[in-house]
């Protein structure tokens, strides 16, 4: 708890170079990427991937509240206008992997959701950001990660400024209900999600991971989902 309530080396605005959450970034990322690239598997290996997958964006939504959290007021705009570009890129790839399971948006919009409730909200316009808020809670079914990964988000920045700490476990919580409510016949991957504050409390301990840029963060996600949709379909 003290690595993870431990802030930031400096604001981002740009954000900081190094603010020891990077290494959290690149296993999250490594898990994502196993987690889809078993989707297509038999059981049990879509079941573990599933699992190994659920911490993801509990530690991907943490990451992005932490650093908008000290970021001067602009930073949100920036973060929602690429992760909806990115979101949009990647979802017909994303369907093409899913549709036998779920008809549903890609986590990206469900990022891009919860940083502009951050914006709004920053930017003092309450009106606004509860009325995207309200907008959220029927169509959650629909974005991977559901409709309390945003709100937590927005929650969590408001905690963060107060608590060091609190945002990411908030954050948590909230995706641990999310998997809870999307496999209720699965606990294991809500509590796999518990997993995410170590991860990045473990990050703030480890040698400095190298720093990808925000463009490059962003565009792994669909061309990760091509690469696998490509793979499978070539040993289907």
């Amino acid at each position: 708890m003290i690595a993870l309530a431990r802030p930031l080396s400096r604001p981002i605005g740009g954000a900081a170079r190094n603010d020891g959450l990077e290494a959290a970034k690149w296993i999250a990322l490594a898990l994502m990427t196993m987690n889809h690239a078993l989707i297509g598997q038999q059981e049990p290996l879509r079941t573990i991937g599933y699992i190994a997958g659920r911490p993801c964006i509990a530690v991907f939504a943490s990451l992005l509240t932490l650093r908008l959290a000290q970021a001067p007021e602009g930073g949100a705009a920036r973060a929602a206008k690429r992760l909806l570009i990115f979101g949009v890129i990647a979802e017909p790839v994303y369907l093409a992997l899913v549709w036998r399971l779920q008809l549903r948006l890609d986590i990206l919009f469900g990022l891009a959701a919860g940083v502009a409730l951050i914006g709004l909200i920053r930017a003092r316009r309450p009106a606004a950001a509860a009325a995207l808020a309200v907008a959220l809670i029927p169509v959650g079914a629909f974005i991977e990660g559901g409709c309390l990964t945003p709100l937590a988000m927005a929650a969590g920045a408001w905690a963060e400024r107060r608590r060091k700490g609190a945002g990411v476990l908030l954050i948590t919580l909230a995706c641990a209900g999310a998997a809870l409510l999307e496999a209720p016949d699965l606990p294991l991957s809500a509590a796999a999600v518990l997993a995410a504050p170590l991860m990045i409390a473990a990050s703030r301990r480890l040698p400095a991971a190298p720093r990808l840029p925000g463009w490059a963060f962003y565009a792994y996600y669909p061309a990760h989902l091509a690469l696998i949709w490509v793979v499978l379909g070539a040993y289907s």
